[in-house]
């Protein structure tokens, strides 16, 4: 009887043992887990950071450009004005 008790102890701290290792296995994948996340989530947020600065000068590209052609499609039409005008009193003149 006392054999058996022995062989129950033994299959215990084994069973504990097993444990023991499954439970430290299991924490260290859960930090490792927890540190790619954590890493994962940063390297997002650079990227989305990034992505975000690519983007506004980019616009600000545009704007700029559109105001440069904005000022001179003005410029152009400002002339155009003053020529028609000159042509129209010019007319004017030749037909007065």
């Amino acid at each position: 009887q006392e054999q058996e008790v022995q062989e129950a102890r033994r299959k215990v701290k084994t069973v504990d043992d097993n444990l023991a290792d499954i439970e430290k296995r299991y924490s260290e994948t859960k930090t490792r887990l927890e540190e790619d996340i954590q890493k994962l989530k940063k390297d997002q947020e650079g990227e989305a950071e990034r992505l975000k600065k690519e983007y506004e000068e980019k616009l600000a590209k545009v704007k700029e450009s559109y105001a440069a052609s904005e000022t001179k499609l003005k410029e152009n039409a400002a002339a155009q004005d003053e020529k028609i005008s000159k042509l129209s009193k010019e007319r004017d003149e030749a037909i007065f």
